[in-house]
């Protein structure tokens, strides 16, 4: 299946997210059922962008896809998600290793 980047155009909060489906109108019915859209907002409201990098993804976890949507950038706010946390704690880790590895 292919990946697709949904958001909305309306409204103040910015908020995407990624749904796999075969077409672009699929895509948007999915945004219309998720929590980035109101089901209240309009149809030409919503968009759906490909979003290649996440291709074939459909069957990872959840933490997966939000490892990979890390790696590519992605923000959530302010605070720091847990998975954010074990991230930044693994690359302490590493960095802490090869600190050791090369004395």
């Amino acid at each position: 299946m292919k990946a697709y980047l949904i958001g909305t155009t309306a409204g103040d909060d910015v908020c995407h997210d990624i749904v796999f489906a075969n077409t672009v109108r699929e895509a948007k019915v999915l945004a219309n059922k998720s929590d980035v859209t109101d089901e209240s907002e309009s149809w030409i409201d919503i968009y759906a962008k490909k979003a290649p990098e996440f291709d074939d993804m459909e069957n990872a976890t959840k933490d997966e896809i939000n490892l990979k949507k890390f790696r590519e950038g992605w923000f959530w706010g302010t605070k720091p998600t847990n998975l954010m946390k074990r991230i930044q704690l693994t690359k302490s880790f590493i960095n802490g290793w090869r600190a050791i590895k090369h004395i």
